[in-house]
């Protein structure tokens, strides 16, 4: 019995091994399938589960091309969305350049995959830490350092941000009531801090860093057995539980294909028309607002609010009528003879090509760009055959 309740009493702390172990150890393989499939759509191989940061800094520090540079940043932006905050953080006292320039840089390749990386090392060093149940002491619970710490709290303010944003049409949650008990710089009472001043991590801070390599159902499970976060009857509980998993890991989701028919396209073209414009539904309230409203399951592993706030609202965010009748006249083919433009791309190629051997050599380099288009059915599935531009 005592045994029983020593355990007991331990479940659920830093001390816990197993419990942390297992989030850890899921956070990784969410990491190693995320980059897996950024890899994929950059044409990259596919990297092994085990020790997978040093081939992936090696694999991404090769890269020269330019176009998939941009795009390697691009898709770590997008699935990891947090690492931008870490180096960029508002100050209402920048000018718009100042803000542009610090938002370029966070945004720049480089700042992505330091930060990236920084990241990704430590999620290592904890998940080996809580894996291994004996460990040298060369193995002790990593720390946040300073810098660490603040690109935390940066990702952390980021997060307040959002998910009072994502709630702003929510007449039940105030920001300023339900959102002060999270502002550590005004608070002088604040309880999350994320680690000591000599880097010792806390619950909290172990807590919301996990966090921003899980999935969300994932992370508020892992709240749900941590004192102070359990609790979400009142709205100042859910909007901590909301904060401390909103900014996260976007993972790669399988696409379905459906299967094209007669009347899918008349279909997509009615439920378009019973939507409300987002223009229109921001203007009304109480029992207008409800007129648009639909039932959904909130136990729905798929439901995010912050992802879609109007999933559960018939909103038209953008007219797509007129595209969805012109799809339904051109796949039903009635208008025989109806063609439209169709943007091919654009050519990039050297006009310097064109000179001789002997001009070349002093010639200034100039790009041209070709822009083609072609008339065809939108249902056409169109070729381009490369050919050597003479």
């Amino acid at each position: 019995m005592e045994d029983d309740k020593k355990t007991k009493e331990s479940t659920y702390t830093l001390d816990n091994k197993h419990f942390w172990a297992a989030f850890l150890n899921l956070a990784r393989h969410n990491v190693y399938i995320t980059v897996n499939h950024i890899n994929k759509i950059l044409g990259e191989g596919e990297i092994n589960h085990d020790g997978y940061e040093k081939t992936i800094e090696n694999a991404w520090n090769e890269i020269k091309d330019i176009n998939k540079k941009d795009r390697l940043s691009k898709l770590i932006i997008k699935h990891f969305p947090f690492l931008e905050v870490t180096t960029y953080q508002q100050n209402s006292t920048d000018t718009t350049k100042q803000k542009e320039e610090k938002q370029a840089e966070a945004q720049s390749l480089e700042s992505l995959k330091k930060s990236f990386f920084v990241f990704i090392y430590k999620l290592r060093d904890l998940r080996n830490h809580y894996s291994h149940y004996k460990h040298s002491k060369s193995l002790e619970r990593p720390k946040f350092d300073k810098d660490f710490r603040n690109k935390l709290y940066n990702i952390f303010d980021a997060s307040i941000r959002l998910v009072k944003e994502d709630y702003k049409h929510n007449p039940d949650i105030k920001p300023k009531e339900h959102f002060k008990h999270l502002d550590r710089k005004r608070n002088e009472k604040f309880r999350y801090s994320f680690a000591d001043n000599e880097g010792n991590i806390t619950i909290s801070g172990l807590l919301f860093f996990v966090s921003l390599f899980l999935e969300k159902k994932d992370a508020i499970w892992v709240q749900k057995k941590l004192e102070g976060f359990k609790c979400s009857n009142e709205s100042y509980q859910k909007m901590t539980n909301e904060v401390f998993c909103r900014n996260r890991i976007l993972m790669p989701k399988l696409r379905l294909e459906s299967t094209q028919t007669q009347d899918w396209i008349l279909l997509d073209m009615l439920n378009e028309l019973i939507r409300c414009p987002k223009s229109l539904y921001e203007r009304l309230k109480g029992e207008d607002r409800k007129k648009f409203e639909v039932p959904f399951d909130s136990t729905d592993e798929d439901y995010d609010a912050e992802q879609d706030p109007f999933k559960n609202t018939l909103i038209r965010h953008q007219d797509r009528f007129p595209y969805f009748v012109l799809r339904y006249f051109d796949y039903n083919e009635i208008f025989e003879n109806l063609r439209f433009q169709i943007d091919l791309g654009t050519i990039i190629f050297p006009s310097i090509r064109n000179l001789s051997v002997v001009k070349r050599k002093t010639a200034t380099l100039r790009i041209s760009c070709m822009v083609l288009n072609a008339y065809k059915n939108l249902q056409s599935k169109i070729v381009l055959m490369s050919g050597n531009q003479s």
